[in-house]
């Protein structure tokens, strides 16, 4: 068993949240990071990817009707800040993610730990896919990527703050990286505790929120974060438990409560069970060697306000509330009215702006 400090904050003391498995969930009483320790791990071994994985991203050798909407969802988040141009992949499993943005213009790069699912993905669809664990020994060119996706990988890493030194070294200046992970502010996770499906000591050596990943961005040089994860609702997520794992009324109402308060003056209360970032390397150099960002010009803080595009089309005349980094269409006036909004207070920017801001859930 191998014990170790916080990897954020490097600090050592912590609280006790749960035990499986004989394995410790812990929380670092510093920063808030929520991990295995001591430990136990193993890189999963190519089994893994011989045996079930196959079947849950495929189905008569089409991608599953579930992961194409999950990829078309990711594609459109990073080209939505990002046109596409090189694309790192890391933890690329067997390459559909890879070969999927390929089909929509990508020039990709996969690296992934499993020797066979490297080599499958190489083999089938000819993928320049390297094996390696860890990033750092792939000796791939500083400043040469303009995106970076690490979908269900951070969770797995052993040193993740390294890993995302490293992805930070390989961007270019105004890169974006995009991460997805399980969400412990979930409420299943809230909920289930030991139980929740993710809670797998051996594999997942880190829980995170939205904020304990942020942070280990920003720890690593990464100077905006923005916060995608979707909402979800208390009751319907709660029916989706077990009969024999739910919380009792009193437990369940003491939740609503906890997480209401937390929730407080949030457009969205972002407690899916996955948790998506990105995470951007300031611009910084001469302008010719900044990643393809779709908008490289200034941002103004807009946070906070209401805009609408500076064009003459349908899509410009749309009035948006800009919050947490992203667009959310405000659809009535009457909710407006109700959070004390006008349209009169609607500003103009360039459409190029708008454009480049992902959107959040629609307002109304």
């Amino acid at each position: 068993m191998e014990h170790i400090d916080c990897a954020l904050c490097r600090g050592s003391h912590t609280d006790l949240l749960f035990t499986k498995w004989e394995m410790n969930i812990v929380r670092c009483t510093g920063c808030g990071l929520v991990y295995v320790n001591p430990r136990k791990f193993a890189v999963e071994d190519d089994s893994y990817y011989r045996e079930a994985y196959l079947s849950t991203i495929e189905q008569y050798g089409e991608l599953q009707p579930g992961i194409r909407y999950l990829y078309g969802r990711f594609a459109d988040h990073i080209e939505t800040l990002v046109a596409p141009s090189r694309l790192l992949v890391v933890g690329c499993a067997m390459g559909h993610f890879m070969k999927f943005a390929k089909s929509r213009g990508w020039n990709v790069h996969g690296v992934e730990c499993s020797p066979f699912a490297a080599a499958y993905g190489r083999e089938r669809w000819g993928l320049p896919i390297q094996t390696a664990c860890d990033l750092r020994k792939t000796r791939l060119p500083g400043s040469f990527f303009d995106a970076c996706s690490m979908i269900e990988v951070v969770e797995h890493l052993p040193h993740p703050k390294e890993t995302l030194l490293e992805v930070f070294r390989l961007l270019k200046p105004g890169g974006v990286l995009y991460m997805t992970t399980p969400n412990f502010a979930s409420y299943m996770a809230i909920a289930q505790r030991e139980n929740w499906a993710a809670v797998v000591p051996t594999g997942h050596l880190y829980h995170f929120t939205a904020e304990t990943l942020g942070a280990l961005a920003r720890s690593a040089g990464f100077t905006v974060t923005v916060d995608l994860t979707e909402s979800a609702a208390l009751e319907s997520e709660m029916e989706r438990i077990p009969p024999e794992q739910r919380l009792d009324a009193g437990s369940l109402e003491s939740l609503r409560e906890t997480c209401a308060a937390e929730e407080e003056g949030r457009i969205a209360n972002g407690r899916a069970e996955e948790l998506v970032l990105y995470a951007v390397k300031p611009f910084s150099g001469p302008a010719p060697l900044f990643a393809a960002r779709r908008w490289t010009g200034p941002e103004p803080d807009l946070d906070g306000r209401l805009v609408c595009g500076s064009g003459a089309s349908a899509e410009d005349q749309k009035v948006y509330l800009i919050g947490g980094g992203k667009k959310h269409w405000v659809t009535s006036e009457s909710w407006l009215e109700a959070h004390g909004m006008s349209l009169s207070a609607a500003i103009r920017v360039d459409s190029r702006l708008l454009a480049a801001i992902i959107s959040g859930p629609p307002l109304g």
